[in-house]
């Protein structure tokens, strides 16, 4: 089964390919069915929305299923500074120093570090058919730690473990990925749905 997935962040699709332990799917990029360079608007106000803006967009340029994800960052002492507007906040498109934006709101600060990193997946069918799943991740911002992964895994601390995610191995990380927990959910309601079809 083919699944099409609605995203230009080409780390974000090979994670999600890398990660799926199952033959029987093969994710794709919409842009084995299009050339198009036209790209969703995400002004939703929640994660939820910004994927099936995502999705929704894509389904109707292709005319076939597409799967939408969002999610993002939220820090515990600035719970309005990302969240929904995590990509948009940065002035750096380079992870590295993304990490150290985030790392600098906290030099001088007291403030806990504690976080939680959210993903959410819309799969669109048709006009009246999605699925949706979510899926999140508590951790702690701290140094850079570890070469695994990419992203914001380095600063992402996870206490439980003793860890961040880039000193995890790849198949812990896929593991507890909220983008691949939620992915995993997805699969299972797809196949639901193709099976009662």
């Amino acid at each position: 089964m083919e699944i099409i997935v609605g995203t230009n962040n080409q780390g974000k699709l090979k994670e999600m390919q890398s990660g799926l332990k199952d033959p029987a799917i093969q994710l794709v990029s919409y842009r084995k069915y299009t050339t198009s360079q036209e790209q969703p608007a995400e002004t939703g106000t929640t994660y939820a929305e910004n994927a099936y803006l995502k999705a929704r967009f894509f389904q109707q340029l292709i005319g076939r299923p597409v799967l939408g994800d969002d999610g993002g960052l939220t820090l515990t002492a600035f719970p309005d500074l990302l969240g929904i507007h995590t990509s948009r906040f940065f002035h750096s498109a380079n992870s590295e120093e993304q990490n150290r934006e985030l790392l600098h709101l906290f030099e001088g600060q007291q403030s806990t570090r504690e976080l939680t990193l959210s993903a959410t997946l819309v799969y669109v069918l048709d006009d009246d058919k999605l699925l949706q799943t979510e899926a999140t991740l508590t951790g702690e911002l701290v140094e850079p730690r570890g070469t695994g992964g990419y992203g914001f895994d380095p600063i992402i601390y996870l206490p439980d473990r003793g860890k961040t995610l880039a000193e995890l191995s790849t198949s812990e990380r896929m593991k507890i990925s909220p983008r691949m927990r939620a992915l995993r959910k997805m699969i299972q309601q797809i196949k639901e749905q193709c099976d009662n079809d």
